[in-house]
């Protein structure tokens, strides 16, 4: 038997096998072509990016630093409303700082007060090493008792050299006799001394009580002027804090005045001009990029794989010079099939850097689903 010779194109790359099933036979195996280059219609570029350029805060639109047709940079200044009560306002905040970070910086009352401080402890310290010296030197009773002794030996030698001059009148001289009755009456004398001094060690212990107290008050004083310095210290740390936000707040105040174009790309329109009164929000003017566009197309829905995304395509366009070619790949393809033409939408990023095609026009493009 001769079965019939049958060609089928596969929509992908991939080699489908048909199964034919021929009434009163068995089944047979017919290869499908490769599909390499997918043709999609309707198709023309449109922009990527572009932004309306507003004015950020009401006010006198005082320059206009572009017109329609010119390259722009990201961030570059487009236009900028009148400054000067902004450019104040940083210059009191800038004057602001320097000064509160001037006392942070300078301040030396919690260090003096800290110094004051440790001096107090150690004149403390000193006044109860000399009040302990004066209390156990008014408690010790040795002065007193050697005085007592030395006098006791001095009665007890005058004594014995009166006895001796009663018996011997010639033995003891009435030099030596009188040299004798002084040592007695220094000896006693010392003994008053030294009680004295006990006596006024014991005041003196007093004394050195009392100025411990003094100190201790003088301590506490000082501790908690160390902790009003400590917390001016602090406070003048969060007061530079504060003024750099409040410069931060200003310098933000004046970078509103200028309008900065978000984008690399070209001025397309100038919506307002300088000397004109603009509110926040009013469109100043548009900027397009072409360095980079969106070919947007259709694909029969039998002949789209989701599988797609990233391939290569070419776009062919007609520019001043002739038929131009551009490469990128695809970034969409959508999971929806149109109800009525039943084709699928897809999207490629088109590099455009020599910007030879604009946004807009018709191209053709091929999808190179290999």
């Amino acid at each position: 038997m001769n079965y019939p010779s049958i060609s089928i194109f596969a929509n992908d790359t991939r080699t489908w096998i048909l199964l034919l099933t021929i009434a009163g036979g068995g089944m047979i195996n017919v290869p499908v072509a490769d599909a390499e280059d997918i043709q999609a219609q309707g198709c023309y570029l449109q922009l990527k990016n572009e932004a309306q350029i507003p004015a950020r805060e009401r006010g006198l639109l005082k320059r206009v630093l572009v017109s329609a047709g010119d390259d722009v940079a990201r961030d570059q200044v487009l236009a900028s409303l009148e400054d000067r009560e902004a450019l104040v306002s940083v210059k009191l905040a800038e004057i602001d700082l320097k000064v509160a970070q001037r006392r942070d910086k300078d301040g030396v009352t919690a260090d003096v007060a800290a110094a004051s401080l440790d001096e107090a402890r150690k004149l403390t310290q000193q006044a109860r090493l000399a009040e302990e010296v004066s209390r156990k030197t008014a408690e010790s009773e040795i002065a007193v008792r050697q005085a007592q002794e030395a006098g006791l030996l001095a009665k007890d030698a005058l004594d014995r050299a009166e006895e001796s001059r009663e018996k011997f009148r010639s033995s003891v001289s009435s030099r030596e006799l009188a040299t004798l009755k002084h040592d007695l009456n220094r000896a006693n004398l010392d003994v008053e001394q030294a009680r004295f001094d006990r006596v006024l060690m014991v005041l003196q212990a007093g004394s050195a009580a009392v100025l411990i107290e003094q100190r201790e008050a003088t301590e506490l004083r000082l501790q908690l002027e160390l902790q009003d310095a400590q917390l001016e210290q602090s406070i003048n740390g969060l007061t530079a804090q504060r003024m750099q936000a409040a410069l931060d707040l200003a310098q933000a105040q004046l970078d509103r005045q200028h309008m900065k174009s978000p984008i690399d790309g070209v001025v397309v329109e100038e919506l307002r001009h300088a000397g004109e009164w603009v509110e926040a929000g009013d469109p100043i003017m548009r900027v397009v990029q072409l360095d980079t566009l969106y070919a947007d197309g259709f694909v029969a829905a039998d002949l789209v794989d989701q599988s797609w995304q990233g391939y290569a395509v070419t776009v062919t366009g007609k520019a001043r010079n002739g038929i131009v070619t551009l490469n990128g790949k695809v970034v969409f393809v959508s999971p929806e099939v149109d109800s009525v033409n039943r084709q699928v939408a897809v999207r490629a990023l088109i590099n455009n850097a020599d910007r030879l095609l604009r946004p807009g026009q018709p191209i053709e493009m091929t999808i190179h689903a290999k």
